[in-house]
């Protein structure tokens, strides 16, 4: 026996797995034009703190003053904060194609297969017009520049037109286990319960307000089919996600030209300083991914020499020491114990 047939054989016995001729590959995919979302979504974002008038005296000397309350005596220099919250609420429907990536590594022997990596641009890269409205609710005050009173403790419920959803993202936190069927030469069934969060981002109020990362389990159903070294991926979910999350999150200023009542006519220039305390977000949609894709470098083959030998073992041991990601055999994003079973696993079955 040759001496690379007798470290074949112990590896195969070290390892207590089969040594037969199963082939498995990764490949790294990408949508295509045909994937995209339709459904819709809402959201609500509740802000508390205070609105102020703009005036600064040296850099706005002729600037709006403010000072809670209807009666009583205003000083020359006075400007006082009014408690004040916002609320805005924004939706609609939401359809677009999608974009994105995400790796698999087949398994045709043992009829599974392992998804990592996936990031969805659900809405790609075009923002989406959702119609929106805010409510203001504030305690009642009185302006100098001009001089006039607004009367609070009621809401105020504003259109505001369109804003954007910017951004709404799907991100994979950890590798998922697919379990495959055969249904024709080349081609297999898939199911997979995909780990992960939907993240979003809406340009509103002046600036941009991040969604808060909400962890959402994303479930496929589909078809692989692999012709040699390409893969075509199709499946299709749908989903329902509701969540309120506080993120007690301090925004950047944000200009507020509120019109005068008494009298009419005028313009008070204020600045609201507000924490956003809730977001509630709501997204029902069906999801639909074609993905194609081409073999990647073979896992077991550490070193790249195009042969399976001892130094792909010590290769990988030595990248792992190393704390190198090319180790992450298992694509969790740590480098455990599984990533050597992982990479056995690979290099028993062999490179296709």
């Amino acid at each position: 026996m040759s001496q690379n047939a007798k470290i074949a054989l112990s590896a195969c016995l070290t390892l207590f797995v089969g040594c037969g001729g199963a082939l498995a590959q990764s490949y790294d995919l990408s949508l295509t034009d045909a994937s995209g979302i339709d459904g819709g979504i809402t959201a609500e974002l509740n802000n508390d703190g205070t609105l102020v008038g703009d005036w600064d005296p040296e850099t706005n000397p002729t600037g709006t003053r403010t000072k809670p309350g209807i009666f009583g005596s205003f000083g020359a220099t006075e400007n006082v904060p009014v408690p004040t919250s916002v609320d805005l609420t924004l939706g609609g429907p939401v359809s677009a194609s999608s974009g994105g990536s995400f790796a698999v590594f087949m398994n045709a022997a043992e009829l599974d297969a392992v998804f990592s990596g996936m990031i969805l641009d659900l809405i790609g890269s075009e923002p989406i017009a959702l119609p929106a409205e805010v409510s203001l609710l504030f305690s009642s005050f009185r302006t100098r520049s001009p001089d006039s009173t607004f009367i609070g403790g009621f809401p105020i419920t504003l259109p505001l037109g369109e804003l954007s959803l910017v951004a709404l993202r799907f991100t994979q936190d950890e590798a998922a286990l697919a379990e495959l069927t055969l249904i024709g030469p080349g081609r297999y069934g898939f199911v997979v319960a995909i780990p992960g969060e939907i993240s979003g981002v809406i340009d509103a109020l002046g600036g941009e307000f991040e969604l808060p990362a909400t962890p959402i389990i994303l479930p496929l159903t589909g078809t692989i089919e692999v012709d040699g070294d390409s893969i075509l991926l199709a499946a299709g979910t749908a989903i329902e996600q509701s969540v309120v999350q506080e993120p007690m999150t301090a925004l950047p200023p944000i200009p507020l030209p509120l019109p005068t009542i008494l009298p009419a006519g005028e313009t008070a220039n204020t600045i609201l300083d507000l924490v956003l305390e809730t977001v509630a977000f709501d997204l029902a949609a069906d999801i639909v991914l074609e993905a194609l894709g081409s073999s990647s470098v073979c896992v077991a083959d550490c070193d790249g020499d195009g042969q399976l030998t001892l130094f792909d073992f010590l290769c990988f041991q030595n990248n792992f020491a190393l704390g190198l990601d090319s180790a992450d055999c298992d694509g969790d994003g740590a480098l455990t114990l599984f990533d050597f079973l992982c990479f056995q696993n690979s290099f028993a079955i062999g490179c296709g």
